[in-house]
């Protein structure tokens, strides 16, 4: 039976991970080799691996900010296309309503790329905006947010 496991983040989790956007985590870890552990720390304990058979499917997590809102991530791995299941769904779905409890708006960016993009629309989110040089070397990016069901106007 495939077992899928939600535990708190530690930064050996990002060192045996696949990352699946490897050109972006390398970006990140040249300009802040400690990102993963700052990260973290920001967090305030809000940052989860999800295993699946022991192997990792993906970091999610999100940062607070000033105002009614947070900051939401995810790191897949190269392999959760072929993990993703009912069960991975149910944690992303879990994460995503413990952030959303706290949170009125949940907000994200991804590049453009229509996998990313699918990939937050299926978990309702919708594109607000078009970032222009936002991303890494100057990349334009979307905006994306998720608001709490029943605060919507």
């Amino acid at each position: 039976m495939q077992q899928v496991i939600t535990k708190q983040f530690h930064p050996v989790d990002a060192k045996l991970m696949k990352f699946r956007d490897r050109k972006l985590v390398n970006y990140i870890l040249a300009r802040t080799p400690y990102y993963f552990e700052n990260l973290a720390e920001g967090c305030e304990g809000n940052f989860y691996t999800v295993f699946k058979n022991e192997e990792i499917c993906f970091l999610a997590g999100w940062t607070p900010s000033l105002l009614n809102y947070c900051d939401i991530f995810f790191f897949a791995s190269q392999n959760l296309k072929k993990l993703f299941d009912r069960e991975v769904y149910q944690a992303m779905k879990m994460i995503l309503n413990k952030c959303q409890n706290e949170w009125e708006r949940a907000q994200t960016w991804c590049a453009q790329d229509d996998i990313n993009k699918r990939f937050l629309e299926f978990l309702g989110f919708k594109q607000e905006c078009l970032m222009q040089k936002y991303g890494p070397n100057g990349e334009d990016a979307y905006l994306y947010a998720r608001i709490r069901e029943g605060e919507q106007n």
